[in-house]
């Protein structure tokens, strides 16, 4: 896999707990420059902007330092 969505495929296709997987597979590889982001815009739209976004942007940004 060399793209998010392929890891996050990948992770639901090994069955079980695969929201947990793909999460912490996609998280991990996206502070990779290895691996192309390439999760649609509308997935990123639908999050939930109370605090979900905002939460993983700043998390974003405080693990990139």
């Amino acid at each position: 896999c060399q793209t998010l969505t392929g890891i996050m495929k990948a992770s639901v296709d090994m069955k079980g707990d695969t929201d947990s997987i793909a999460a912490l597979a996609v998280g991990i590889a996206s502070c990779s420059n290895h691996y192309e982001n390439d999760i649609p815009e509308q997935m990123v739209a639908q999050l939930d902007h109370g605090r979900g976004a905002e939460y993983l942007s700043n998390l974003d940004k405080e693990l990139s330092k």
